[in-house]
């Protein structure tokens, strides 16, 4: 009995570690001695070049995160390398901007959450991993051809498009259907027109943030939402700076991610 309990828990192990193994599908993220990485999806018969070598997609699936194929490591993408390699046919709100959206507009687990603007769907698939299986995500597009790339892109980050992700073909300054809502983040190019909608459809305490790409928009949104009765109104600007460190050398990087966009918060009360 005793061999046959120590057989089964072997037997348990080897299938755990092979189902946690790259599958045909799967995203991956491929490190060289250098330290660039390279991002692919495993398709059988294809085969990833480089002119450090070459690694057949076979060679990588089944095996898991961490290991070493010739020269190259093997890593799962991070949510940071997802969404600057996803697909888009438009321009994303950047990963800089949209961890401080996280934070500042406290992005919590469990939370309802309204998105205007779906574009092509990356502050979606970061904020249906904030609130997680608890929350509601529902976002508007009018565009048939963003539904379509960012519901690509949902699958591609889940398997699946999550049960706690809603799509719907609308426009958030005509009708936003959702009530007692925690937090609306927009990306859409006039949020002031859908401030009365946002208004009637956030709980007391909710709130609001909009991603504008000119100060002109960031003005005039700043000083409605102040209008129409919103407090904590503030505008904010992210600029990333990464060093470079290497043996005597120590200084900025010569290249940083300056402007993409500014961000307006406001929280509704009575």
């Amino acid at each position: 009995v005793y061999c046959l309990k120590c057989l089964l828990y072997l037997v348990s192990c080897i299938m755990y570690n092979f189902s946690m193994g790259f599958k045909e599908g799967d995203f991956v993220e491929i490190l060289d001695k250098r330290g660039k990485n390279y991002f692919l999806k495993l398709l059988r018969g294809k085969v990833f070049h480089t002119h450090l070598g070459s690694i057949l997609h076979e060679e990588i699936i089944g095996k898991t995160e961490g290991e070493k194929i010739h020269d190259f490591i093997v890593l799962k993408p991070t949510l940071w390398d997802f969404l600057l390699n996803m697909r888009r046919i438009s321009g994303i709100i950047y990963p800089k901007d949209i961890g401080f959206i996280w934070i500042w507009g406290d992005i919590f687990s469990g939370a309802k959450v309204v998105e205007g603007g779906l574009g092509s769907g990356a502050m979606l698939i970061s904020l249906s991993r904030a609130v997680g299986k608890d929350g509601e995500i529902i976002s508007y597009e009018l565009r048939d051809d963003m539904i379509k790339i960012a519901k690509e892109n949902l699958e591609n980050f889940y398997g699946e498009i999550p049960a706690w992700v809603k799509i719907k073909k609308g426009d958030v300054y005509n009708k936003i259907e959702e009530k007692n809502v925690d937090r609306i983040i927009l990306d859409v190019p006039e949020p002031w027109e859908a401030i009365k909608n946002v208004y009637n459809s956030l709980k007391n305490g909710g709130i609001v943030i909009s991603y504008l790409p000119t100060i002109i928009q960031t003005e005039r949104f700043h000083k409605e939402l102040e209008r129409k009765g919103f407090i904590c109104v503030e505008t904010e600007e992210i600029f990333i700076r990464g060093w470079h460190i290497k043996e005597k050398s120590v200084r900025p990087e010569q290249r940083m991610v300056g402007h993409t966009g500014f961000l307006v918060k406001g929280r509704k009360t009575k």
